[in-house]
């Protein structure tokens, strides 16, 4: 049986760890408008999104955005069979996320894909997360 003692130091642990973990950085979502300003055109294609660089999947965000309907409801299976693996982090590993943009000069945040998850592991949304560290 756990003493009180560890209790309360796991605790103050968990909770401490929560907030330095809660100031390190920030995410916000990235608005279609400022995607549209930082990147040129490309038409989404699940192929060339598989084996492009970054900077090609920044590109095709603002018409996959567009086209989101398509992936909702798919497992996190089918999202990894049909893009790749995941290029970033978001919460999980579950998340099937894809970093499309580095920290640099002009904006100080990197730029991931989203592909949000319910419980039973299916897609119920797709955003675009700036991910800053301060």
């Amino acid at each position: 049986m756990l003493s009180k003692n560890k209790i309360l130091i796991s605790l103050i642990l968990l909770f401490s760890g929560t907030y330095i973990y809660s100031q390190n950085f920030t995410m916000d979502t990235v608005d279609i408008g400022t995607l549209k300003n930082n990147s040129k055109f490309q038409k989404f294609s699940e192929v060339d999104f598989r084996k492009s660089d970054m900077h090609s999947k920044l590109n095709m965000t603002v018409d996959l955005l567009a086209h989101k309907k398509k992936y909702i409801g798919k497992s996190i299976d089918d999202i990894y069979k049909t893009l790749g693996p995941s290029t970033g982090y978001f919460q999980s590993e579950y998340y099937p996320t894809y970093t499309i943009k580095a920290v640099d000069k002009t904006i100080p945040a990197s730029w991931q894909i989203v592909f949000l998850i319910t419980k039973d592991l299916k897609i119920k949304d797709i955003v675009v997360r700036a991910i800053r560290v301060d």
